[in-house]
């Protein structure tokens, strides 16, 4: 019994648990704000409905949120190329 503890706790240090299972839910294409809107659109209705759970849903804004910051990234980085490209043609 003692081995087997030892093993176990073994295991447990160089595979931790899996905390969540993998989430297949579909969501539409997110490569503008838009498409950032729909998907937490699809996530209200996913727990509304009970095809996600609350926690599920978190999990994927947090994916969405960093998206989201992506997308905003970009677009701040392509506006500020075209007002400098415009200052330096004035």
């Amino acid at each position: 019994m003692e081995t087997w503890s030892r093993r176990k706790s073994c295991s447990t240090v160089l595979a931790p648990p899996r905390r969540s299972r993998p989430i297949h839910f579909d969501l539409p294409p997110i490569a503008d704000t838009a498409g950032l809107i729909a998907a937490f659109a699809a996530l209200t209705s996913g727990v509304a409905d009970g095809t996600l759970t609350p926690d599920e849903a978190a999990s994927v804004a947090t994916l969405l949120e960093a998206q989201r910051k992506a997308i905003e990234t970009h677009d701040l980085s392509v506006r500020i190329a075209a007002l400098e490209n415009r200052d330096e043609t004035a």
